[in-house]
């Protein structure tokens, strides 16, 4: 067998299978060569490979390129030696409509050798029809609204380059009405030629029917008072829910009769039991090996106060977990809702998988924590002025999705506002954007307080840089007067916090009190705003002065070193 693994080495959709379409590429057979009517090629049964004149994968089909098939191991080599590299592959599932149950995971997956994939340049990004350059293309039919005809859903999912297993696969979770599935297509963008023996080596694919280890979630979600630790409600989901095996899905279902849409939210609240008259914190923890899953338009609340009209904060905590975002979910956080991020992967697979938070909701990255929100430029992070983005000590956001500042026409003088202390950071990668909502009318901006932080924005283009305000803290009077140490007393090492109005070079230096120099001087380049400048002297025990020189103004600060 090849360097080529199947599904059941995904964490998203491990589990028992129900029911599956497996559509094996070893089962070829003889045609006539649509190119050259002399010649006949091998051809799987249940696959069609093709390239189109129009780059559509319902396009007129290039009868110039053929893409032959020959045995090899277990599955089958496609012969890539006439692919129009400037022109997406499509690889499209032949099979009768399959009828989704409701409620139900699914997963998509095409196994590919992939000691091929890494070689070839294979274009993940979204710049591409259907904002999909790679990936798949999934068309089900579901009930429209009025509930008399069907609609045809389409759900792009985009396939990223970390692909370490050799497989497109995708976790999909259907609605409450099911579906049928018309069309299942995997798509392949090249950014450069192949080599003139280019094949690729497929094993298997089609969709598979989870239902052995999901748990869904019941509404409302009910926390004991077991939980209460006097301040907050802490309960982690897998404690409230068990479920089958040793990965955890739970499945948060739209809880409502209406039909889905913005129109019409379903919520899924989180009550205390038994009820309190105040307010209380409920942080819903997802630990390591349990997977999330939300249908499109399902939100989180907290539950009624008793007797009162306010509502429980919940946080959504992830602690390990694993979210999976491959259809369009718009996950949205506000009236005292957060998703407090400590560790885990939250996995954008959709151009348009969205966190929003609105007024009174919170994005908070934990302490230590690097949260990378995105992936390869997929996802959408979307904060409306009165919500909060939080940073804890040493935390940092890479931005590797788009960024959306949202705003209200009725106030626009209310803009979004960070701040970036000492240790903390944001990141925006190369394939990030920063931009206003589509349908944001007032000129918003990302207003970032530079209190000793780090704000890396160089791989915005310009336009987006633009709409970030770096807000420094006011220098007032001398140096000395914008210079602290601690802690003091410390062993030797310590840490400078000054604030300059300037970027400038710095030296400082230690001193005994009758203004003798000890140890090595050090030199460091402050930016403006607020700095944090980590020192150490090997120096006996005493009192010291330390000198900091600017070129411009001198300061000291007495020191006890013990």
């Amino acid at each position: 067998m090849k360097n080529s693994l199947l599904l059941f080495v995904s964490l998203f959709c491990f589990s028992s299978v129900n029911g599956q379409l497996w559509l094996p590429f070893q089962d070829l057979h003889t045609v006539v060569n649509p190119c050259n009517p002399t010649q006949t090629i091998t051809v799987p049964d249940h696959w069609m490979v093709y390239q189109t004149v129009n780059d559509q994968w319902d396009g007129d089909v290039d009868t110039t390129r053929c893409f032959p098939f020959s045995q090899a191991s277990e599955g089958a080599n496609c012969d890539l030696s006439s692919l129009d590299s400037e022109r997406p592959l499509f690889i499209r599932a032949k099979f009768d409509s399959m009828v989704l149950e409701p409620n139900t995971v699914y997963n998509f997956f095409l196994a590919i050798d992939n000691s091929q994939l890494l070689q070839y340049p294979i274009d993940y990004g979204t710049n591409c029809s259907n904002s999909v350059c790679t990936g798949f293309l999934a068309g089900v039919e579901i009930p429209d609204e009025s509930g008399t005809g069907k609609i045809l859903r389409w759900y792009q999912m985009n396939e990223g380059p970390n692909n370490d297993f050799g497989h497109f696969s995708y976790c999909f979770l259907s609605e409450k009405f099911g579906g049928t599935l018309k069309y299942l297509i995997a798509k392949i963008t090249f950014t450069a030629e192949l080599p003139a023996n280019a094949i690729l080596y497929f094993e298997t694919g089609g969709v598979m029917e989870h239902d052995a280890s999901f748990w869904e979630i019941p509404n409302p979600t009910i926390v004991p008072d077991i939980y209460f630790n006097g301040s907050s409600y802490d309960a982690g989901i897998s404690e409230l829910y068990n479920s089958n095996g040793w990965i955890y899905h739970f499945l948060f279902l739209y809880p409502d009769t209406g039909y889905p849409s913005p129109q019409h939210i379903g919520y899924h609240e989180v009550q205390i039991s038994p009820n309190k008259p105040q307010p209380q914190e409920i942080n819903l923890i997802a630990g390591q090996n349990e997977v999330l899953m939300f249908q499109p338009f399902t939100q989180l609340r907290g539950g009624m106060v008793e007797g009162d009209t306010l509502r429980h904060q919940v946080n959504l905590v992830s602690n390990g977990m694993s979210m999976c975002l491959e259809q369009v979910v718009e996950l949205v956080f506000n009236d005292g809702t957060s998703f407090i991020y400590n560790y885990g992967d939250i996995h954008f697979g959709n151009y348009n998988a969205c966190f929003m938070f609105r007024k009174g909701g919170r994005l908070k990255i934990g302490d230590g924590a690097t949260f990378n929100y995105g992936n390869y430029g997929l996802g959408i992070l979307a904060m409306f002025p009165d919500s909060k983005l939080e940073f804890g000590e040493n935390a940092t956001l890479i931005i590797d999705g788009r960024m959306m500042l949202m705003g209200y026409p009725e106030a626009p003088e209310k803009e979004l506002h960070i701040e970036l202390k000492p240790g903390q950071k944001l990141v925006f990668s190369e394939r990030s954007r920063l931009m206003r909502g589509h349908w944001t009318t007032v000129p918003v901006h990302l207003n970032v307080h530079m209190l000793g932080g780090e704000l890396d924005d160089a791989n915005l283009p310009p336009d987006d840089r633009a709409l970030i305000r770096r807000i420094y803290p006011e220098v007032k009077g001398r140096l000395k007067d914008n210079l602290t140490v601690s802690p003091n007393p410390n062993p030797g090492t310590f840490e400078v916090q000054i604030t300059v109005n300037e970027p400038v070079q710095a030296g400082f230096q230690l001193l005994t009190p009758d203004g003798k120099a000890v140890g090595t001087p050090i030199r460091k380049t402050l930016d403006k705003g607020l700095n944090s400048i980590p020192l150490t002297w090997s120096v006996p025990p005493g009192v010291y002065l330390l000198r900091v020189n600017t070129g411009r103004d001198i300061a000291t600060k007495k020191i006890l070193v013990q």
